[in-house]
């Protein structure tokens, strides 16, 4: 698309782009076109340097977080930091947890609050979709049974121990605003007791703080 002339004729530089959605699949085509546009759309979408290098500073964060104030014992001292006192690169998991309140709202299931949330869900739900919501046609059970509801922290802390991930695991939670944190949270951090609850905002903020420091990451705690 040519825009050098809206460029020029603009004092101010600037070209806005109406929202538009590209699909990477069109139909009736050939699988293999398919299959060639899907790579050279993954080869062309390479981000600039400076980016990466943002990228690699908040991956950097979360696997060296500053300050062990959880630890409990010398044993875990001990296994987070080498010979020479530096701390060891650390495994860890970064959940998107989407259990906002208009999920929660929208799912029409019951979390266990009692009267007062479900009724305060119903409110908001009415407000912000006027009632319109379709899984409001079915009872608790059928939600349930049908995978219609969302998982809680605490559901989705069960999973990750069933999975395998034990409570030396740095959990991070990805999260906007967690519905009703307090009521699920404490069975979630008896899971996990490093759950850390941060966002890329808080992340992205210490970063530009140590900018200067940077590469050598010399930034505080989220």
């Amino acid at each position: 698309m040519n825009i050098l002339h809206v460029l020029f004729w603009y004092s101010n530089g600037i070209a806005a782009i109406s929202p538009f959605s590209h699909r990477l699949s069109f139909d009736n085509l050939p699988s293999e076109i398919q299959q060639l546009r899907c790579k050279v759309n993954f080869k062309a979408l390479v981000f600039v340097p400076h980016i990466r290098a943002l990228g690699d500073a908040l991956v950097h964060r979360l696997r060296y977080p500053p300050g062990q104030s959880q630890a409990s014992s010398t044993d875990y001292l001990r296994e987070t930091t080498d010979q020479n006192g530096k701390q060891n690169p650390q495994k860890f998991v970064v959940l998107h947890l989407r259990f906002d309140k208009d999920m929660a709202a929208h799912s029409a299931c019951d979390f266990g609050g009692g009267k007062a949330e479900k009724l305060a869900l119903a409110k908001y739900r009415q407000t912000i979709w006027q009632g319109r919501v379709l899984n409001s046609q079915f009872t608790d059970k059928e939600l349930r049974s049908q995978g219609r509801c969302p998982l809680t922290p605490e559901e989705v802390g069960l999973l990750l121990a069933a999975l395998g991930f034990d409570n030396n695991t740095r959990l991070y939670l990805a999260s906007h605003k967690v519905h009703c944190l307090t009521n699920f949270g404490f069975a979630a951090l008896l899971l996990f007791p490093t759950l850390s609850l941060t966002t890329s905002n808080s992340l992205y903020s210490r970063y530009m703080e140590g900018k200067l420091g940077f590469p050598h990451y010399e930034t505080s705690s989220p």
